[in-house]
């Protein structure tokens, strides 16, 4: 094995890690049900209670980590696109 595949297959599991943590994030937000402040239409620019501001806070935390699983699958399957040829029309 090559130190490139090495890295390959240590972005793969890393991937894997966060699939894992995201998994976790997910059951820490089915802990903490949407509150009425949040379902509510009123009182939008007020500053969020507590069960909000967690929800808010793993939404986020569950899209980053989305975001950084694809990165890490890509950049282990990244493969440079042929070079063009003379040939070429």
């Amino acid at each position: 094995m090559t130190d490139v595949d090495a890295v390959r297959a240590r972005l793969r599991a890393a991937a894997g890690d966060v699939t894992a943590l995201r998994a976790v994030l997910l059951e820490m937000r089915a802990c903490v049900p949407p509150s009425a402040q949040e379902t509510s239409q009123e009182d939008l620019d007020a500053e969020p209670d507590v069960p909000t501001a967690l929800r808010a806070a793993l939404d986020h935390a569950l899209s980053c980590l989305e975001t950084l699983r694809e990165g890490l699958l890509d950049a282990a399957a990244y493969e440079p696109s042929p070079l063009a040829t003379d040939d070429a029309p």
